[in-house]
């Protein structure tokens, strides 16, 4: 599949979204990233490949991180139609509005 084709762009936003909300979770627990890549059983820069979209997980690691973060496997991926097609729901603003917060801050901190 060549970098132009509608499925891989599909799946790059798929993986952000995911990646996006994995995060999002993750800081609302409170879970240091060193804290939560030592639960799952990855390395740190795994975790954060992960959660910036660039690395997709197994079905095996997904239920892990949904345990951890005491979220549903669907919880996920709640709003990625919206952020597909550029529109928000009223439910999922906090989300997108952190997602973008993060994506925008090219330098940050990730502790």
């Amino acid at each position: 599949m060549n970098d132009n084709d509608d499925g891989s762009a599909h799946a790059y936003v798929v993986d952000q979204h995911v990646g996006y909300r994995m995060r999002f979770a993750r800081e609302r627990m409170q879970l240091k990233p060193e804290f939560a890549a030592n639960v799952l059983g990855i390395s740190l820069s795994e975790l954060l490949d992960i959660e910036a979209g660039l690395k997709r997980t197994s079905p095996e690691l997904f239920l892990k991180f949904a345990e951890l973060y005491d979220r549903s496997a669907g919880w996920f991926f709640v709003g990625l139609t919206e952020s597909a097609s550029g529109e928000s729901s009223n439910e999922d603003s906090t989300v997108i509005d952190f997602a973008q917060a993060r994506f925008a801050k090219k330098g940050n901190n990730r502790s």
